[in-house]
């Protein structure tokens, strides 16, 4: 679960430091960095969250390891379409 964790860190704090949260615009290079850094740490959250699952064979471990991740893609997805708009 440190890989977990350690994923759902860098998923919000890497893109905060590239695209600063209060700018309103952000170059269309630096949005995508972001979203592809942040989407691949969000499907290392996933797999993190399938091993320990399956290896633990507890069902709430899956809901717990999945549910922050879905909102990390909202959140991801989100940021990134308020950026590229403006």
């Amino acid at each position: 679960m440190i890989v977990w964790a350690a994923s759902l860190v860098v998923a919000l704090l890497v893109p905060a430091t590239l695209v600063a949260p209060s700018s309103t615009t952000a170059p269309a290079g630096h949005v995508l960095l972001v979203y592809l850094v942040a989407a691949g740490c969000i499907l290392l959250m996933l797999g993190t969250t399938w091993l320990v699952a399956v290896r633990s064979k507890l069902t709430s471990v899956l809901i717990l390891g999945a549910v922050p991740s879905f909102v990390c893609i909202l959140y991801t997805v989100l940021i990134t379409i308020a950026k590229l708009e403006n």
